[in-house]
C-alpha cells in the first residue's frame, strides 16, 4: 500500500514539475517575443523619424508597393521629390526607410507591418468637443459642400469634399493637376524669373503668397539656374496632402500566423524635420466670425405681410438656442468677427477654394487696430436665395500676405410665413359633429412654391386651445405632429400627450379652436375657427365594427373600421385581443397596455370613431388565433367581434 501511495506522490509531482516547466517555457518564448516587438517598434519609430515629413503615408509592407496607390488609382506616377520619375515605389526617398522596417521584422521573426497616417492639428476653436482638454484634433473631412463636386480621384484619398469640416482652409489639393495628391514642393523666389519652369513645377499664385509672380513651386533649388539668385520665404513648402503640419502613425505590427501582436502610437511634427518652430496649429491669422453663426436663420422685413407675420403676438417662445437674424435690402448682413489687426476680410457666397484665393468675393472690410470687424455685406444679402445658403470668408494680411484659415457657415434663408391650411380645418368652420372625440387638427406647413429648404416649425412655439365658450381655454395640450406616422403630414393636432388622441369634449356646445406657431425664421401665423358637438344621448344602439381585415404572417397585420354615427365611439374603450388556440394572449390594444393609442387607432380615416390596425412585431408560431376586437359608444353601449384567423 505504501509503494501505491510513494508512486502516486511522484507522479502529482512529476505532473506539477512539468507544468511549472511548461509555464516558464512559455513565459520565456512570451518574454522573448517582447524583447523582439520591442526592438522592431523602436527600429520602426527610428526609420519614421528620418523620413521626410511630407512622404509619411498610409502603408502596408504585405501589399505590392506597400498599398500605395498605383498609376491607374491616381498614385505613384508623378515626379518624386528628389527631382527623378517615380515609375515605382522604390523610387521614392521613403521607400528606403520602409524597407529597412520590413528587414528588421523579418529578421526578428515576424510577418508584415502598416502603418496607418492621420493629420492632426492644433485647434484653438469650438472644434474641440466640450469636455475635451486636449486642443489636438485630427483632420476631419466628411461633408460634401464644394461646387462642382470634387475630382473623382479623391475619393482614394477621403470621403468628402477635400476641405476639412472645421477648418476649411486646411484641404487636400492637386496642385499640379496630375490625379494623385502625394506631392510637396519647395517655395523659392527667383530673380530673375525662370524663363522655363522644370518639368511638375508651376508659379504660385500671387494672392496665395502675397507676393509678385516671381515665386515658384520647385522639387529643389537644383532646378534655379545658376544666373539667378532665390530666397526662401514662408511658407517654405506646398503641399498636396492637408498641410496641418502634424502626424498621428499608428504602427502595427503582425506575425507569421496573420495575427496582431503590437500596436504603437506616435505623433510626429513637420518640425521634428525643418526645426521651424511655428506652432502646429490653424494658420497664425485668426478669422473668428461671431456673426452670422453656423444654422442661424435669416429673415427678410420688407413686406406688409412679412411685417405682420413677424410681429404676431402669440403665447409660446421660441427657445433660446433659435437664433433669426434680419437680411434684406433694408437691412442688410452684418458680419462680425475678429482677425488680426488691420487685416483684410473678403467674403462670398461661393464657399470653396481655388488656388490661391476664394471664387467671386462680393463684400469686403478691414479689422481695426484691435482686429475686430464689422462689414455689413450689401451684395451677399442680395445674393441669398430662400432655403440653404453657404457663406465664406477668408482674411489676408496686407503687409506679409498670410492667409487666414478658411470660413465658412450654412444658413436658411426664409422669405415667408408658415401656413395654416386655408379651409382644410378638421371638422370644417361651422361643422356639427356627432361624437365627443372627434379628430380636430389643421395642417401646419412651412414650405413654399420655390423651395422645401425653409426654416421648418418651430414646435415649441405651437399652441391650440379648445373651449365651449367664445373665449378659447385649453382643456388639452396641442401637439404638433411632423410627418406623423398616422398622418403622414405635418399637422397642429388638439390631442393629450400620453395618448395623442383627444379627451372628450362637452356635448351640445360649440367649441372654439384657436391654433397658432412659428417657423424657425420668426414668422408667426394663427388660425381659428369652431363646430358643434352634438353627440345623441338617446342612441342605444352599438357600435359598427367593419371592414375588418387580417393578413397572416410577419407581421400579422389586423385592421378595421369602428365607428357610432349617432353618439360616437369611446376611443378610451378600443380593445383588440389576440389569443391562439390555447387561449394564450399573443398581443393586446388598449388604454392600458398601449397608452399612446394614436399609434393604433386614427380618427381622421373614420369619422365617429376611426381605424384600429395593429402589425405584430414578432413572428406567431403556425396555427389558429382569434381576435378580439370591442368598443363602446359614448352612452356605453357596447360591440364585440371575434374573427377567427390561420398563420401558416
Amino acid at each position: 500500500m505504501e509503494v501505491v501511495i510513494s508512486i502516486a506522490v511522484i507522479g502529482v509531482l512529476v505532473i506539477v514539475f512539468v507544468g511549472a516547466l511548461r509555464v516558464a517555457s512559455t513565459s520565456m518564448v512570451q518574454s522573448r517575443e517582447l524583447i523582439r516587438r520591442s526592438r522592431v517598434a523602436k527600429h520602426a519609430y527610428t526609420q519614421v523619424k528620418a523620413m521626410n515629413f511630407f512622404e509619411l503615408f498610409s502603408c502596408d509592407s504585405s501589399l505590392p508597393q506597400y498599398g500605395l496607390l498605383a498609376k491607374a488609382d491616381g498614385g505613384l506616377h508623378s515626379r518624386a521629390y528628389n527631382g527623378v520619375n517615380a515609375t515605382s515605389f522604390a523610387d521614392f526617398k521613403s521607400s528606403a526607410s520602409l524597407l529597412a522596417i520590413q528587414q528588421t521584422v523579418e529578421e526578428n521573426g515576424f510577418d508584415h507591418f502598416d502603418l496607418s497616417v492621420e493629420h492632426m492639428r492644433r485647434d484653438k476653436t469650438g472644434s474641440v468637443t466640450p469636455g475635451v482638454v486636449t486642443n489636438l484634433v485630427p483632420f476631419r473631412d466628411t461633408l460634401l459642400t464644394v461646387d462642382p463636386l470634387p475630382p473623382a480621384a479623391l475619393t482614394n484619398y477621403t470621403t468628402g469634399d477635400g476641405y476639412d469640416d472645421w477648418d476649411a482652409g486646411i484641404q487636400y489639393a492637386d496642385w499640379n493637376s496630375d490625379g494623385d495628391y502625394y506631392d510637396s514642393w519647395m517655395v523659392y523666389f527667383v530673380d530673375p524669373p525662370l524663363a522655363v519652369l522644370p518639368p511638375d513645377t508651376f508659379i504660385v499664385p500671387p494672392a496665395f503668397m502675397g507676393v509678385g509672380g516671381q515665386v515658384y513651386a520647385l522639387h529643389s533649388k537644383d532646378e534655379i539656374p545658376v544666373s539667378s539668385v532665390f530666397l526662401n520665404i514662408v511658407p517654405s513648402r506646398i503641399v498636396e496632402m492637408p498641410d496641418t503640419r502634424l502626424k498621428r502613425v499608428t504602427f502595427r505590427l503582425w506575425n507569421r500566423k496573420k495575427r496582431l501582436v503590437s500596436t504603437e502610437v506616435w505623433l510626429i511634427s513637420e518640425k521634428d524635420i525643418t526645426g521651424e518652430t511655428t506652432d502646429d496649429m490653424e494658420s497664425a491669422l485668426p478669422l473668428d466670425v461671431t456673426n452670422p453663426l453656423p444654422g442661424i436663420y435669416l429673415f427678410e422685413r420688407m413686406g406688409i405681410p412679412q411685417i405682420n407675420a413677424l410681429d404676431l403676438p402669440i403665447n409660446n417662445s421660441y427657445a433660446a438656442s433659435n437664433i433669426a437674424v434680419r437680411a434684406d435690402a433694408g437691412q442688410p448682413l452684418v458680419f462680425t468677427g475678429r482677425t488680426g489687426p488691420l487685416a483684410s476680410v473678403f467674403l462670398s457666397t461661393a464657399p470653396y477654394w481655388t488656388p490661391g484665393f476664394i471664387l467671386s468675393v462680393l463684400d469686403n472690410g478691414s479689422a481695426d487696430v484691435m482686429g475686430a470687424f464689422s462689414i455689413p455685406a450689401n451684395n451677399i444679402t442680395l445674393s441669398l436665395v430662400e432655403g440653404a445658403n453657404t457663406l465664406g470668408g477668408i482674411a489676408q494680411n496686407p503687409a506679409s500676405g498670410a492667409l487666414s484659415p478658411f470660413w465658412k457657415v450654412n444658413v436658411t434663408y426664409d422669405r415667408r410665413a408658415p401656413v395654416f391650411d386655408p379651409g382644410a380645418e378638421i371638422p370644417a368652420n361651422n361643422a356639427t359633429v356627432f361624437t365627443r372625440t372627434p379628430f380636430v387638427g389643421v395642417r401646419f406647413f412651412d414650405d413654399t412654391a420655390s423651395t422645401s429648404a425653409v426654416a421648418g416649425i418651430a414646435r415649441e412655439t405651437v399652441w391650440v386651445g379648445t373651449g365651449p365658450a367664445a373665449v378659447s381655454v385649453s382643456t388639452t395640450t396641442g401637439l404638433y405632429m411632423d410627418n406623423w406616422a398616422v398622418y403622414n403630414d405635418s399637422w397642429v393636432v388638439v390631442a393629450s400627450t400620453a395618448s395623442g388622441l383627444i379627451e372628450p369634449l362637452p356635448n351640445g356646445a360649440w367649441v372654439y379652436v384657436t391654433a397658432e406657431g412659428g417657423d424657425r425664421a420668426g414668422y408667426k401665423a394663427n388660425k381659428s375657427w369652431r363646430f358643434f358637438v352634438n353627440s345623441n344621448p338617446a342612441d342605444m344602439t352599438p357600435p359598427d365594427i367593419d371592414t375588418i381585415n387580417i393578413a397572416p404572417g410577419f407581421p400579422t397585420e389586423i385592421s378595421c373600421h369602428i365607428y357610432d354615427n349617432q353618439s360616437g365611439v369611446d376611443w378610451r374603450t378600443v380593445d383588440l385581443t389576440v389569443r391562439d388556440s390555447a387561449l394564450n394572449v399573443k398581443a393586446r390594444v388598449n388604454k392600458v397596455s398601449t397608452p399612446r393609442m394614436a399609434d393604433y387607432f386614427n380618427p381622421i380615416a373614420v369619422p365617429n370613431g376611426g381605424k384600429l390596425i395593429f402589425r405584430s412585431t414578432e413572428a406567431w408560431s403556425a396555427g389558429n388565433y382569434t381576435a378580439t376586437i370591442s368598443a363602446d359608444n359614448f352612452n356605453g353601449i357596447s360591440f364585440s367581434t371575434s374573427p377567427l384567423f390561420v398563420v401558416p
